[in-house]
């Protein structure tokens, strides 16, 4: 290799580059560059999904608006919208496929069905070629979870209503949701029950109770309305009358239920789906039984208000006289309230119950706080031999005499599992949050307009029993308030007020139902997750 002719090559390309002399003579052109969004935004920017609630008898439409703005020009001519849908339909194999082009994409969510849309959306730039692309995915989601259920209307003619929300927190009002779902109405209902347990379906294990008179008990499937058991095969002779309604744990893996009949004796069904009652064993032969709350466990207490005494039944199959309180305990006293206590439990500890009774002599107030014994047996609740031996099992504090909260029979109650020693309860048209430990009591909430009918949580306890695997926070609703207000025109609305960690009011929700009045209701909360993939 001829080492000089290298060396002497590569001096001369230096000299040129050194002599060359930009000139700047370059052609820039700007580029378009554009943004699009659309409208409404979806329910989860993350994934960009949206979670529609889901029609019922008659099909619905969706829209979905795609908008550009553009760092160049000022019409949009130059822009192609082009919308690639696949549909899939809850019961056929095959999606359905086509492509539409302009800024609105139309859907159609079929009745009754889940309905899931995909959607690729493309928005071209005819001058540039330049595209822009993006996912996204339209769903129905169950109705009716995580919702209010209410009866109203007049004797003869009445009928279920909702209060739900969409994933963005938008309200929506149906005043007859079995109409909506295409199934019979219920003229005659008077009161319902929901468990989150309980249904033979093992997937879809909610149950709903609806109770018409003293005559009759309708089980359904609370999302779909579908009657699965009526009262004549729930096991009990034609002669029972109901007192009230189903008594069933709120937010359980049990699927026990009870009720409570004229006469004001006591029958339980463990059968998962439609009940089958029968007696428990007892030996108590001339109880008479008023009132009664069932934890999560599935254990029951009652109050016999002519005996003045508490009974305890466990799994629905013994019933005894309460341990922890003599004959007299009770004696001269009314029961103002019978409830979960306001004791913070995780998933491995027994709930407590809370029984509040007012001395009707002195009008001094009483609070019993129920919970099991050290080893977590159920029968740790009943006295042992008839005689009232069991210790530990009830605590009792004086709290009117020292606190002057002045409870009477038109108090209101409510509480959570997510506040420790927090009892909330009405007086004078106010609801005050008041702390057992130290007997203070604070001003919460008052209506500004209308009287308070009826308070309760959307979920009392989210501890126990919930889907490890949903996404959704639960404890958010054991601070969520509700509360039934009737208006001067005696039409009831729902105010919700939202709680922060220290149970102070952090927002305020007031939902018009229309020109209703509300009988009876229930909160539809779940232990999973009904919309998962």
């Amino acid at each position: 290799m001829n080492t000089g002719k290298l060396i002497t090559g590569f001096l001369l390309l230096m000299l040129a580059s050194a002599c060359y002399k930009d000139k700047g003579n370059y052609d820039y052109k700007t580029v378009n560059n554009f943004e699009v969004t659309v409208t409404p935004a979806p329910s989860s920017i993350e994934r960009n999904l949206y979670l529609i609630n889901q029609p019922g008898t008659k099909a619905e439409t969706f829209v979905v608006t795609a908008n550009a703005t553009q760092t160049q020009g000022t019409t949009e001519d130059n822009l192609e919208y082009t919308w690639y849908r696949t549909l899939y339909i809850e019961g056929e194999k095959k999606p359905t496929r086509d492509t539409i082009t302009g800024k609105e994409n139309q859907m159609e969510l079929v009745a009754q069905k889940k309905t899931t849309y995909d959607l690729l959306l493309i928005v071209r730039d005819k001058t540039t070629d330049i595209e822009y692309y993006q996912n996204f995915t339209v769903k129905t989601k169950t109705p009716f979870t995580n919702a209010w259920l209410y009866i109203h209307g007049d004797a003869g003619a009445r009928k279920i209503g909702a209060l739900q929300w969409d994933i963005n927190g938008k309200p929506e009002v149906i005043p007859d949701i079995m109409e909506k779902m295409g199934q019979p109405g219920y003229a005659h209902a008077t009161g319902i029950t929901y468990t989150a347990h309980g249904s033979e379906d093992f997937l879809k294990t909610e149950r709903l109770f609806i109770t018409s008179g003293q005559d009759s008990v309708t089980y359904v499937i609370p999302f779909t309305c579908k009657a699965k058991g009526r009262w004549q095969q729930m096991g009990l002779p034609g002669t029972v009358k109901i007192k009230d309604k189903i008594i069933s744990p709120y937010m359980s893996e049990r699927q026990l239920c009870g009720l409570i009949d004229s006469k004001g004796q006591v029958y339980f069904s463990n059968s998962w789906g439609t009940p089958n009652f029968s007696r428990p064993e007892t030996k108590i032969t001339n109880y008479k039984a008023d009132q009664a709350y069932m934890d999560a466990e599935g254990n029951a207490i009652l109050w016999d208000n002519t005996n003045k005494r508490l009974m305890f039944c466990s799994n629905g199959e013994y019933m005894e006289y309460a341990g922890g309180l003599k004959s007299n305990d009770l004696k001269n006293k009314e029961m103002l309230w019978l409830g979960r206590a306001p004791k913070m439990t995780n998933a491995a500890e027994s709930e407590p119950i809370l029984f509040i009774a007012k001395n009707m002599n002195n009008n001094k107030c009483y609070l019993y706080t129920i919970s099991k014994g050290s080893g977590g047996d159920d029968k740790s609740l009943l006295t042992t031999k008839g005689k009232d031996e069991q210790e530990n099992m009830l605590s009792s504090t004086v709290c009117d005499s020292i606190y002057t909260w002045n409870f009477d029979k038109s108090t209101l109650f409510a509480t959570t599992n997510y506040f420790q020693d927090q009892l909330f309860y009405t007086a004078e048209n106010t609801i005050y949050r008041a702390t057992l430990a130290s007997g203070e009591s604070f001003k919460l909430y008052k209506p500004k307009e209308g009287t308070i009918k009826q308070i309760a949580f959307r979920l009392t306890n989210a501890s126990r029993y919930i889907d490890s695997n949903t996404q959704i926070d639960y404890n958010i609703y054991q601070r969520v308030l509700a509360i039934i207000v009737t208006k001067a025109d005696g039409t009831d609305e729902i105010h919700e007020i939202h709680l922060n960690n220290a149970g102070d009011v952090e927002a305020e929700h007031i939902y018009d139902l229309g020109q209703i009045s509300i009988l009876d209701w229930a909160y539809t909360g779940l232990h999973r997750d009904a919309d998962a993939n």
